[in-house]
């Protein structure tokens, strides 16, 4: 009995070694051994541990995200709830939310919040000529991601501030709406200008098995300058005035975009 009593002591004691060993095991050590080398995702200047800690750059696909901070309750961790707080901080973007993975390898995100600079627009814009200007303000309900990062499901709403563009021609629109609903891959949006907009907008967005289209009328409150200009290269002429732009394409996976 004095021998398993032994025995049990010691592998208690090991028990613990471990659970230390774990709670405190470095961010890097762990990105080390556990990082797949196919990944689009990569970190670097990792410091602090896998609970609590943080990496001087995040780069998604070669682009450069910003600095990444993440909180992990290890306690929660030990009864199966997988998610992570974290904040993200860049040049280009200030994103702060809750991250959690699901079964499939999708990606559940909730109360996501923060900022991002309107640039990020231009590929759904699709105009070469003119790059998106301004900043948009982000608040995410809930975001559904499968294992190829591609929306499933989302509710939210987004302000496109001090929208315009610049480029072969610079214009100022205004203030922005877009709201956002969706279940199961089939997405749907709706962009409004606010009351007092140079630009009145009024534009849906689908999308369903990967497939997006767009369509936005626009009507300029103002007869001449940099909006009319601006206008020249978006969409085609309406007969009953203002411009019609109608965009469609499809959505890749970030690791086969170019």
């Amino acid at each position: 009995m004095r021998v398993l009593k032994w025995i049990l002591v010691g592998l208690g004691g090991l028990l613990a070694l471990l659970l230390v060993g774990v709670l405190t095991l470095p961010a890097a050590t762990a990105y080390a051994w556990f990082h797949p080398p196919q990944s689009n995702v990569s970190l670097s200047g990792l410091q602090g541990s896998i609970w609590t800690g943080e990496a001087a750059s995040l780069r998604v696909d070669g682009h450069e995200l910003g600095r990444l901070n993440w909180r992990i309750s290890p306690w929660q961790s030990l009864w199966g709830a997988r998610s992570l707080d974290f904040e993200l901080q860049g040049p280009a973007l200030k994103l702060r939310g809750t991250a959690q993975a699901a079964a499939a390898g999708e990606i559940q995100l909730q109360a996501l919040q923060g900022e991002v600079d309107a640039a990020w627009l231009a590929p759904a814009l699709a105009i070469p000529e003119l790059t998106p200007a301004g900043r948009l303000e982000v608040e995410v309900e809930q975001l559904r991601l499968d294992a190829e990062q591609m929306p499933l499901d989302i509710v939210a709403r987004l302000y496109w501030r001090e929208a315009g563009v610049r480029g072969r021609a610079e214009a100022q629109f205004g203030d922005i709406e877009i709201l956002a609903n969706g279940l199961n891959g089939r997405i749907g949006a709706e962009v409004r200008s606010v009351e007092g907009a140079d630009l009145a907008i009024d534009g849906r967005i689908q999308l369903a098995e990967r497939r997006y289209q767009a369509e936005f009328v626009l009507l300029p409150r103002v007869s001449s300058g940099p909006l009319i200009q601006a206008l020249a290269w978006v969409g085609e002429p309406r007969a009953e005035g203002g411009r019609l732009l109608k965009v469609e394409g499809q959505l890749l996976p970030p690791g086969a975009r170019q």
